[in-house]
């Protein structure tokens, strides 16, 4: 018996089985029936094939329609035309998105960008970096605005680039600036306060248990900016003042349920007083 490595891919419903060295492999894929939850064998390698549509319908059952057909490949319209989305700094539901991605802007077509979140994200809305790359290397300014799901950074007055609108016949039209994204990791490099040089840092515990950023080359504490601990709506945790809606702190910490053993029954007894003065008969079990 040969142990094999079973790699599912459940959005195409075909679950593949790496075969070791030495297997015996079956026939062809193409020569052989395709029947749902039999294995098969490519010709070319040594990997097993097992077509799983019953999983797929079960896996996307509460998937869109539309992501489902697409998913399982089923043939388009000859004149089917794939949308080329354009990802920004805003928000999907936001209306700088909408315009952004509108039918009426043209979209060329151009790499899809594929990141991988960083597991601790150390770069904060107000801290002071330096840009390691582009034509503003080497240049320090104050971070804006961050996407975590994208790894971007935006720095004020750099990196920017330039764009016409308003443009037509006898109208010059109007140079905006924008700010293009930089990429936490690899683009920009905290400043450390005691000698304001760019510098890598290290998540570190204080004696309080605090988890702070610490810098490698001096051992300084760079502490989290007071503009990042506000909201979307510019309030922070320091300067907020209860409202009439609000649920206060006492009301939340107030305990009002006890746990006990009591049964359903013996707890509303308890509760209104009932006393029960009847004698349960034994029971016996032969």
């Amino acid at each position: 018996m040969h142990h094999c490595l079973h790699r599912p891919t459940l959005l195409t419903g075909i679950e593949i089985v790496i075969l070791p060295d030495g297997a015996l492999p079956l026939p062809d894929l193409a020569r052989t029936q395709r029947r749902p939850g039999d294995l098969y064998c490519c010709s070319y390698s040594l990997a097993m094939v097992r077509i799983t549509l019953p999983r797929l319908d079960t896996y996307f059952r509460n998937f869109p329609k539309t992501y489902v057909e697409r998913e399982k490949g089923l043939k388009r319209h000859p004149d089917y035309k794939r949308y080329n989305y354009r990802y920004t700094e805003h928000r999907p539901w936001s209306m700088e998105e909408k315009l952004e991605n509108s039918v009426n802007r043209k979209i060329g077509p151009h790499n899809r960008l594929v990141h991988v979140p960083l597991p601790e994200f150390h770069v904060y809305r107000g801290d002071m970096v330096q840009i390691l790359i582009g034509r503003d290397k080497g240049k320090r300014g104050e971070v804006v605005q961050t996407v975590k799901e994208r790894n971007w950074c935006f720095v004020g007055g750099k990196n920017l680039k330039y764009e016409t609108y308003g443009k037509f016949e006898g109208m010059p039209g109007k140079v905006v600036a924008k700010e293009m994204p930089l990429d936490v990791a690899t683009e920009v490099a905290l400043i450390d306060p005691v000698d304001n040089s760019a510098t890598e840092i290290e998540w570190r515990y204080t004696e309080q248990g605090e988890r702070v950023r610490v810098s490698k080359r001096t051992g300084r504490i760079i502490p989290k900016p007071m503009v990042a601990q506000e909201t979307y709506e510019f309030k922070s945790r320091a300067t907020y003042r209860d409202e009439p809606k609000d649920t206060l702190k006492k009301e939340v910490t107030e305990v009002t349920f006890k746990p006990s053993l009591l049964t359903f029954e013996q707890d509303i007894m308890q509760q209104m007083g009932i006393v029960e003065n009847g004698k349960q008969p034994q029971t016996f079990w032969y």
